[in-house]
């Protein structure tokens, strides 16, 4: 997908190596940051914008038509947390379903097969309360070692409730498995 960090494995015959990928396989490492905006509450009030880290793992299997992205965002109780998602690719069009069925959409990409260059998705996100919204989603894929992207969070009236940018650069597995463990970690045991 995007020019990232990547690490491609060939089919192994040792039987020691269990993690060996086939050789349509590879894994992509991003790091940066997520910036969520919030509308103002009262006419002419300031909007709010928090920051936060942000980790994107992407395993893309071209054999089987997928690519699974593994998240570490912080969550709405302010602790981060890990969302698993699997994206199964028909052409250039995708369906989408998150881990806990909580978000679940489809979308497509532009550009040549496996090397896209943007991805546009519009997805339903239903909250542990039932309420819903809809999320518009657009990724930009071709800034080699980059993942760009922009998501509007829709309400059932129809209004921007939140929006959330990202900005993430590759990285190499061990940055990637340290920022994750970290983040993952509580702030008493640090």
């Amino acid at each position: 997908m995007a020019n990232g960090a990547t690490m491609t494995s060939g089919a192994s015959t040792d039987p020691q190596i269990p993690h060996a990928l086939p050789s349509s396989t590879s894994i992509q490492y991003y790091s940066g940051t997520a910036s969520y905006t919030w509308p103002p509450h009262t006419p002419g009030g300031a909007s709010t914008v928090t920051s936060a880290p942000y980790l994107d793992q992407r395993t893309i299997d071209q054999a089987a038509g997928t690519i699974t992205e593994s998240v570490v965002n912080l969550g709405v109780n302010g602790k981060f947390k890990v969302n698993t998602s699997v994206m199964t690719i028909h052409g250039n069009t995708f369906t989408m379903t998150e881990s806990t069925g909580s978000v679940t959409g489809a979308g497509t990409f532009t550009g040549n097969p496996w090397a896209w260059t943007f991805m546009r998705g519009e997805f339903i996100y239903t909250a542990p309360d039932g309420k819903t919204a809809k999320i518009h989603d657009v990724n930009f894929l071709a800034a080699p070692g980059m993942l760009i992207a922009h998501d509007d969070f829709e309400s059932p009236s129809g209004d921007i409730t939140m929006q959330e940018d990202l900005q993430l650069a590759a990285v190499d597995q061990a940055t990637f498995e340290s920022l994750k463990a970290h983040l993952l970690t509580p702030l008493t045991q640090q």
